[in-house]
């Protein structure tokens, strides 16, 4: 503790990362369980302090839109947001498109190429 102030500190990772669960979640669902657990595991006024990188800074923004109010935050790279909008978009779309058939071709070949062992 610093001093004599008193805090809490609250570290909530993504859904179905820790622990792992045989479920995978969208957007929407990270940030309505980080509404939840704000909405239910805290005391109404408490003051809320919010750092997140990357996916985390996107999911803070995202709590402050739905009226999370927010003493203070710490947001680092949430280009999540504006992905669609950056100009090498475009270009790291059609690499995600050809990476996708590349695998699935070499996967292809792989799986037929190989001698059946008895």
């Amino acid at each position: 503790l610093h001093g004599e102030e008193k805090f809490r500190a609250c570290v909530v990772s993504h859904v179905g990362q820790s622990p792992a669960l045989d479920r995978v979640f969208n957007v929407k669902d990270q940030i309505e369980s980080k509404l939840q657990f704000i909405t239910s595991k805290l005391e109404p006024g408490t003051k809320i302090h919010l750092i997140g990188h990357s996916f985390g800074a996107y999911v803070a923004l995202r709590l402050f839109e739905k009226g999370i109010k927010l003493e203070k935050s710490i947001l680092l790279f949430p280009t999540f947001d504006n992905m669609a909008q950056m100009p090498k978009a475009a270009n790291l779309r059609m690499l995600l498109k050809w990476q996708t058939y590349i695998i699935g071709v070499c996967l292809a070949n792989w799986t037929t190429a190989r001698p059946v062992e008895e």
